[in-house]
């Protein structure tokens, strides 16, 4: 099968306390080239504790049109102008539609970095392991993101990614995202 979705994405952070902030976040299907792509929609809460003056830690839970997941994820700045992170993600899928690697559950890790280029530029590496018995995958993304001013954030991202689904078919995909 193949289809083409629009997705549209609205969050809200609030920093409770120096140290913790919480976020909402909603995740709307706008086009969805006539039925070929299956709804996407998806709710997510979640909060993100710093300690000391170098590492974090966060969690967030969501739901929506293909299931739950769950994310616990940590960062540790290396320098004022870089960071390494990492994050382990558990899903379970339960919408007729399957995604890329067709899983009905998949879990899997992601390890990256990110650069500071400027007071206004960053730029940020990451693979995303994905492993189940009968599937697996490696993907790598790029992206970069522009501050333009107090509050705000725009950026691009590019993923390319080798996956094997259940029957032991290869899945190539490239994603390109966008945000304002």
């Amino acid at each position: 099968n193949s289809g083409t979705g629009v997705l549209g994405a609205a969050r809200y952070t609030r920093r409770l306390m120096p140290g913790l902030e919480v976020f909402g976040q909603a995740q709307l299907t706008l086009d969805d080239d006539d039925g070929a792509y299956a709804d996407n929609d998806r709710y997510m809460v979640g909060g993100l504790y710093q300690f000391g003056n170098r590492s974090s830690i966060g969690a967030e839970v969501s739901t929506g049109d293909r299931g739950e997941a769950a994310t616990l994820n940590g960062e540790y700045r290396l320098g004022n102008d870089r960071t390494i992170y990492g994050s382990y993600t558990t899903t379970d899928d339960n919408s007729e539609y399957h995604p890329v690697l067709n899983p009905r559950s998949a879990n899997g890790w992601t390890l990256g970095q990110r650069s500071r280029v400027s007071d206004r530029l960053s730029l940020f590496n990451e693979s995303q392991y994905l492993k189940e018995p009968n599937r697996s995958g490696l993907a790598h993304t790029v992206g970069l993101d522009f501050y333009p001013g107090r509050g705000w954030t725009t950026g691009i991202t590019l993923q390319d990614g080798e996956l094997t689904n259940e029957n032991g078919g290869r899945v190539d995909r490239f994603a390109v995202s966008g945000r304002i």
